[in-house]
Formats: structure tokens, sequence, C-alpha cells
């Protein structure tokens, strides 16, 4: 029973902790901090691009 009312527990601190994220990234959103999604898609691949694993392939 205690196991099972600590992972009830886990669950709902880890669903607040979303609910908290998501409510910056609106607040971000709202206020006009924002960048193109085009913009973050090229830095994320370049940063792949550029792992040592990647340059293998």
């Amino acid at each position: 029973m205690r196991e099972g009312i600590r992972l009830v527990q886990e669950r709902e601190a880890r669903l607040a902790a979303l609910d908290a994220s998501i409510a910056r990234g609106i607040a971000d959103a709202d206020a006009g901090r924002v960048k193109p999604a085009a913009q973050v898609f090229d830095r994320v691949e370049a940063k792949y691009r550029a792992m040592p694993e990647a340059k293998g392939k």
C-alpha cells in the first residue's frame, strides 16, 4: 500500500512540474520571448551534426 501511495505522489509531483513548465512557456510566449521554430531546429540539427558519433556516419 505504501508503495502505491509513493508512486501516486511521485506522479503528482511530476505532473505539477510539467504544469509549471507549461505555465512558464505560455508566459514567455505571451511576453514575446520566443524564437521561430526553424531557427531552433536548425540549431539542434547543427549541434547533433557536430557530435562525434554523427561524423562517422
